[in-house]
């Protein structure tokens, strides 16, 4: 509250990501930094799991937290995928016993983890850590980041 009249402050905001990471700058972080972070998550097409644990296992993890947030989000992002393509190869198998035809419109089902996961990684190579829906909380929720 401003003291000379009663009307609230707005000047005030709420807490940012930035507030609350404040390495979630392009600057702050080295460029080997951001591609590894970039590479945690594209690495998970074609070797799941392999780069993101080899970091977390490594010093220069435990002591840069844009490489420990985003190894910890592309296992975390690999989970969610398992689970959602679990659910999609269930779909492909209802669309073959509903109609046979429509197996060749199957492969779309597969591709959001694919997307996400380019994405994701080009946002940590650009050097943002941002919050993917519902995975950033629950990992802050369980004291992981």
């Amino acid at each position: 509250m401003d003291p000379t009249n009663n009307a609230p402050d707005t000047s005030e905001e709420a807490f940012t990501l930035r507030d609350l990471q404040p390495w979630n700058d392009p600057e702050s972080t080295t460029e080997n930094e951001r591609l590894l972070g970039g590479l945690c998550y594209v690495s998970q097409i074609l070797v799941p799991l392999l780069l993101p644990i080899v970091l977390l296992l490594t010093d220069e993890a435990r002591q840069s937290q844009f490489l420990r947030y985003h190894a910890v989000h592309s296992l975390a992002l690999l989970a969610v995928s398992f689970v959602y393509s679990l659910f999609a190869g269930f779909g492909t198998l209802l669309m073959v016993i509903v109609a046979g035809c429509l197996l060749c419109f199957a492969w779309v089902l597969f591709l959001p983890p694919l997307i996400m996961m380019i994405y994701y990684g080009w946002q940590a190579f650009v050097g943002r850590a941002p919050v993917i829906p519902w995975v950033t909380e629950t990992l802050q929720n369980q004291n992981l980041l």
